[in-house]
């Protein structure tokens, strides 16, 4: 007797573990293995940020993305510098808002539905200058509410860098356009410079036309 209760002790607790890892790694997390297993509650909070906004947002990892070459340590210093507490609102501060659209009360009523996003005006290279916009929409045709930011994503080099206080910008055609000016600094690695002389680049985007390949 003493025996089978033994026995059903231990299956319950046999069971009890292995109930406990599937409930564990029902998530990306179970993705984050060796080094990158103290990013986990990360991807736990990122998961949660998915399935509220409708997002689909994950920390690089060579077993999600094959053929992605992931540099595991600057990953891990990278989010283990960000307070766990604070991740959510990080994420949703900096990333979510330029994805999700919202709608936005004003006044008396409804205002047009208004939405955050991001162009790029890509190079050969793949690296390339970018807008932070603010657009509405009205009978399906896109427009223009204010450009809020600007700056540059570097792949490789030689690339310019968009200098700070460096840019302007008009609307043209019923706020349908914007012409763009960056003043950018060559650079022919992160650490020198190909003249001390800035550039202007110009470039003009549509609203709602996606991202553009400017020739320089």
């Amino acid at each position: 007797m003493k025996k089978r209760v033994l026995y059903v002790l231990t299956l319950l607790c046999m069971w009890i573990l292995v109930s406990g890892f599937t409930m564990e790694d029902e998530g990306r997390e179970k993705y984050y293995v060796g080094n990158m297993q103290c990013l986990r509650p990360y991807v736990v909070i990122l998961d949660e940020i998915n399935n509220e906004y409708g997002t689909d947002f994950a920390i690089p990892n060579e077993a999600l993305s094959p053929g992605v070459t992931v540099d595991e340590q600057s990953l891990i210093a990278y989010y283990t510098n960000i307070d766990i507490t604070d991740f959510k609102k990080f994420i949703v501060e900096n990333y979510v808002k330029n994805n999700v659209k919202e709608s936005v009360s004003e006044g008396i009523g409804i205002a047009p539905v208004t939405f955050n996003g991001r162009q790029y005006a890509y190079f050969s290279n793949g690296n390339a200058l970018y807008i932070d916009i603010v657009m509405y929409t009205v009978n399906s045709v896109d427009y223009y509410s204010k450009v809020s930011n600007y700056g540059d994503s570097i792949k490789s080099y030689p690339a310019y860098l968009a200098r700070e206080g460096g840019f302007s910008y008009a609307f043209a055609n019923g706020y349908r356009n914007v012409n763009c000016a960056f003043s950018c600094y060559l650079y022919t690695a992160p650490n020198l410079m190909a003249a001390v002389t800035p550039r202007t680049i110009g470039v003009n985007f549509t609203a709602g036309g996606g991202n553009v390949y400017p020739s320089i």
